[in-house]
């Protein structure tokens, strides 16, 4: 099992560390999860609290694939204290400030989003009175087509997959504390955002971008101006599009 009930913590409320916790599984779930998801080839990235993180002072500078450091998915770090997430241990959870807090990997063509693509969120978006970026697929290179999974323009629940600057979006009303939450694009046309128990919203993608992506989560890709105070339990990339067999796997 991979999830366990994951919220947001509205203002005024007590924070996830101060609420029950119940048990999860050993990290030896990797593998399983994997397998059912298809493989080392269909995961191109798979980042899990339970494995391959770097804690300093309680905060997160390197997140690493929880496969291993190298062969997998790029390393996702932090140089600057000060912009690190908090890592609760208690509540197996990494949560972003909202203000400047983000994780970030080097640019590669395993992001490549000219072939089917899904980013999957395991965690919760709080509402946010602005558009927040909690995780996505993006370069400088390539800014005009991205992949992209957060609140979009201010309105609190509702969970969009952006691929372009200003168009091809699709959206779905949702609980906030939504426990899973996925982008997809079919590297041609069509453009996903899949939750549990809700109808798959699909919107036409006129294009898709080529050449090397980042992995960045809590944050829009240059660090600046989409932050979200997003908590996140695990993070995968698949080199498909999500199934509804997938969205199981990850809730069994």
């Amino acid at each position: 099992m991979l999830v366990r009930p994951v919220t947001a913590t509205p203002v005024g409320a007590r924070p996830l560390s101060a609420r029950p916790v119940q048990a999860d599984p050993s990290a030896g779930d990797v593998t399983a999860i994997v397998g059912a998801l298809g493989g080392n080839g269909i995961v191109a990235a798979f980042y899990d609290v339970r494995a391959g993180l770097t804690i300093v002072g309680g905060v997160v500078s390197q997140w690493n694939d929880a496969r291993g450091a190298t062969g997998f998915g790029p390393s996702l770090v932090q140089a600057s204290a000060t912009a690190r997430p908090t890592f609760d241990a208690s509540a197996l959870t990494i949560t972003f400030d909202g203000t400047d807090d983000d994780l970030m990997s080097a640019t590669t063509s395993a992001f490549d989003l000219t072939s089917a693509k899904s980013l999957v969120v395991v965690g919760a978006f709080p509402q946010t009175a602005a558009t927040a970026w909690g995780a996505s697929l993006a370069s400088a290179a390539n800014l005009a087509r991205f992949l992209a999974v957060g609140n979009t323009s201010g309105a609190g629940g509702v969970i969009s997959s952006i691929l372009g600057a200003t168009a091809d979006t699709s959206s779905v009303l949702i609980s906030a504390t939504r426990r899973v939450m996925v982008a997809s694009n079919d590297g041609s046309t069509a453009l996903n955002i899949d939750v549990p128990s809700a109808t798959r919203a699909t919107v036409s993608a006129t294009g898709q971008a080529s050449g090397n992506n980042a992995l960045t989560l809590g944050n829009s890709w240059d660090g600046n101006g989409h932050p979200s105070p997003a908590v996140m339990r695990a993070v995968l990339v698949l080199t498909r599009v999500v199934t509804a067999a997938d969205l199981s796997t990850l809730l069994a």
